[in-house]
């Protein structure tokens, strides 16, 4: 799962490194005694500890998309989701049936 959200974490961020240093996160976030993340920090500090650190990708993701949703409504920047696939970031197996295709 987590590898799944490192890609998806790496694409975003190569697709939105100038858009995301408009954006903010709203409250604070820790991970760990080490990897703290301060409120009214950049999201794009976000979107690094969740490439740098595999452990931390899913949780990362979370804040992320947490965080888009809350910058949109104040304005910083708009957003468009379109995902395919989000639930096989979350889970351990799909439900595609390859032989009936």
């Amino acid at each position: 799962r987590s590898v799944n959200s490192n890609n998806f974490l790496k694409h975003f961020r190569q697709v939105n490194s100038d858009r995301l240093d408009k954006c903010v996160t709203h409250r604070d976030y820790t991970w760990s005694a080490r990897d703290k993340i301060a409120a009214g920090s950049k999201l794009s500090d976000v979107v690094d500890l969740g490439v740098d650190r595999l452990n931390f990708a899913a949780d990362s993701l979370n804040v992320l998309l947490r965080e888009l949703k809350l910058n949109s409504n104040k304005g910083n920047c708009k957003v468009l989701m379109q995902v395919d696939g989000v639930n096989s970031l979350f889970s351990d197996h799909t439900m595609i049936h390859r032989d009936k295709r």
